[in-house]
């Protein structure tokens, strides 16, 4: 069995934009927002569950939505305690609906990705194809790390085949 040393990305913040570089006024922008966040795990013992994950992606969106001109579709959340409409973080989950999200904003658009969760390096999963650091939904097991990791290259390719660029 691997053992685990299992680091935390706390507060990953992804922003894709294409404003910049397009010279779009900011009046022309909107802002969409998606927020992963695990601090329950299905198959993890007490002292590997994290806190705060859920309360921190909340206070992001609430400081976005305050700050920024956001519609409810504008705003997807993954959330451990699935609150008001939120989605568990799921690996089927995340990895059918965040593409979706993503397809919606236009090129003039900005979207911030805020990750709070544990995350891997699993280097024998590179001679696999993969790209050795991974995300754990909720669902992750230790017993099938190839099958319920989210590799973070998968995430990067989510942000860039969605019309808002860097």
């Amino acid at each position: 069995m691997l053992k685990l040393n299992l680091p935390v990305f706390l507060g990953l913040l992804l922003v894709h934009s294409w404003n910049a570089v397009a010279g779009i006024a900011e009046a022309e922008t909107r802002t969409w927002v998606a927020t992963i966040s695990v601090q329950k795990y299905d198959h993890l013992s007490e002292p590997m569950q994290l806190q705060f994950c859920d309360n921190d992606a909340q206070g992001f969106v609430e400081r976005m939505r305050t700050s920024k001109q956001m519609a409810a579709n504008q705003v997807i959340e993954f959330r451990s305690d699935a609150f008001l409409g939120s989605q568990r973080p799921t690996k089927a989950s995340i990895e059918q609906e965040l593409p979706a999200f993503l397809a919606k904003p236009n090129e003039s658009d900005t979207v911030y990705v805020f990750v709070s969760m544990h995350g891997l390096q699993i280097p024998q999963l590179v001679q696999e194809g993969g790209s050795g650091t991974y995300l754990l939904p909720s669902d992750f097991n230790p017993d099938e790390l190839k099958e319920t990791t989210i590799d973070i290259q998968w995430l990067r390719d989510a942000l860039q085949a969605g019309r808002a660029r860097t």
